[in-house]
C-alpha cells in the first residue's frame, strides 16, 4: 500500500506543469521533475549535484536567497524573475517559491518555478486591444461627426457650381469638392472595413500567391521573395478579398521599409504551419494556421512598438497610419490575433487564423 501511494505521488510530480526542483542543503539539484527537465535544459540523471546557480543566472540574488532560505527555514517567494537557462542560452521571466524541508539532521530546498512568459504577453496584449477598441470607437465617433457636415459641403459646392458660368469660380468649387471627397474617403478608411466578412472555404496558398504576385509586380526585381510553405494545411475560412487586403498592407509594409532604408539583399519570406492549443485572447485554440511574414529591414523604431496597430500612427513621412489598424481590424473579423517582434534586421508579423470551419 505504502509503495503504490508512492509510486502515485512520484507520477503526480511527474505530470505537474509547475517546474520542481528539490536541492541539498548545498544548492546542488538533487531532482528535477520533467517540467523542470524542460525549463533548465538538463536532464534529471544528469543533474545530479550540480549546484543550481551554475545553470541558471538571474538579476535577482538567487544563491543568496536560497541560502537564507537553508540557514533561516524560511519560505521565499519571488515574482516576475528574469531567468537567463545557461545549457540552453534562453531566458525567460518566472515566478517561485522556495520552501525548505528539514528532517532536523538537514535540510533539502524544494523550488517550485511556473513560466510566465506567456501570461505577461497576453496581459500585454489584451490591455492593447482594450486601448485599441477604446481609440477605434473615439475614432468612428468622430468620423461620423466629420462625414455629416462633409455631405453638405459637398453639395453646396455643387450648386454653387450650376449656378455660376463664371470658371474661376468652377476651378475652386472643383477643388472643395475633390477635397471634401478625399477627406470622406480616409474617414472611410479609418472606419475600417465597411461589411462583415464573407467566408468560404479557399486555399490559403493560392491566396498568398496572388498577393506575392502584386508585391512583385510593384517592385520589380528589387525584392526577393522566399517561401516555407506547409503543404498539409487544409483550406481554410476566410473573406477573400479582406484578407488579401490584409496580407498587401503587411507585404507592402515590409517591401517599404526595406527599399525606404536601402536595405541590401531585401528579401521578404513567407512561412505557413499548423500550430496546436495556440492562445488567442482568453481562448485555447485547438488547432490553427500561423502565417509568418518576416524582412531583414532596419525593423520597428522603439516609439512606436506600444502603439504600433493604432489608427494613424506610421513610421513612414508618406504612411496613413492606417495600414495596419484595419489590417488588425480585419483578422480580429476572422477570429484571429495578429502580432510582431522585430529588432534590426529581423522582423516577423505574424497571423493567426482559426482552422476549424466555425466561419464556414
Amino acid at each position: 500500500m505504502i509503495q503504490q501511494q508512492s509510486q502515485f505521488y512520484k507520477h503526480l510530480v511527474e505530470n505537474l506543469n509547475v517546474a520542481v526542483i528539490v536541492l541539498s542543503d548545498e544548492l546542488n539539484i538533487k531532482f528535477l521533475n520533467p517540467a523542470a527537465e524542460m525549463l533548465i535544459g538538463l536532464a534529471n540523471t544528469r543533474a545530479d549535484n550540480i549546484a543550481l546557480p551554475l545553470v541558471v543566472e538571474s538579476p535577482i540574488p538567487l544563491e543568496k536567497q536560497l541560502s537564507t532560505s537553508v540557514a533561516n527555514l524560511q519560505v521565499i517567494s519571488q515574482r516576475a524573475a528574469e531567468w537567463s537557462l545557461l545549457m540552453t542560452g534562453d531566458a525567460c521571466v518566472v515566478d517561485y517559491t522556495i520552501t525548505p524541508l528539514s528532517n532536523g539532521s538537514h535540510t533539502e530546498l524544494l523550488i517550485e518555478v511556473e513560466k510566465i512568459d506567456r501570461w505577461l504577453k497576453i496581459s500585454k496584449e489584451e490591455a492593447m486591444q482594450a486601448a485599441h477598441a477604446t481609440s477605434r470607437s473615439i475614432i468612428r465617433g468622430m468620423a461620423h461627426e466629420i462625414k455629416n457636415p462633409l455631405g453638405g459641403i459637398i453639395g453646396a459646392a455643387q450648386l454653387l457650381e450650376r449656378q455660376y458660368d463664371d470658371s474661376d469660380l468652377h476651378e475652386y468649387s472643383n477643388i472643395i469638392i475633390e477635397e471634401a471627397n478625399r477627406l470622406r474617403n480616409l474617414v472611410d478608411r479609418m472606419l475600417g472595413p465597411r461589411r462583415p466578412p464573407e467566408f468560404q472555404l479557399l486555399n490559403l496558398h493560392e491566396l498568398l500567391e496572388r498577393t506575392l504576385g502584386i508585391i512583385s509586380s510593384e517592385h520589380e526585381e528589387k525584392l526577393l521573395i522566399s517561401r516555407d510553405y506547409d503543404p498539409s494545411i487544409p483550406d481554410i475560412a476566410v473573406d477573400k478579398e479582406q484578407l488579401i487586403q490584409a496580407l498587401l498592407n503587411l507585404l507592402g509594409n515590409a517591401a517599404e521599409a526595406m527599399l525606404n532604408a536601402n536595405t541590401p539583399d531585401a528579401e521578404i519570406n513567407i512561412k505557413t504551419r499548423v500550430i496546436k492549443r495556440h492562445r488567442v485572447d482568453s481562448k485555447h485554440a485547438q488547432m490553427m494556421v500561423c502565417i509568418d511574414i518576416s524582412d531583414c529591414g532596419p525593423g520597428v523604431p522603439d516609439a512606436l512598438k506600444e502603439t504600433l496597430f493604432f489608427p494613424m500612427v506610421s513610421g513612414s513621412a508618406q504612411g496613413s497610419g492606417l495600414g495596419l489598424s484595419i489590417t488588425q481590424s480585419i483578422i480580429h473579423q476572422h477570429n484571429g490575433t495578429i502580432e510582431y517582434r522585430s529588432v534590426p534586421g529581423d522582423t516577423h508579423f505574424l497571423i493567426y487564423l482559426p482552422l476549424e470551419d466555425d466561419n464556414a
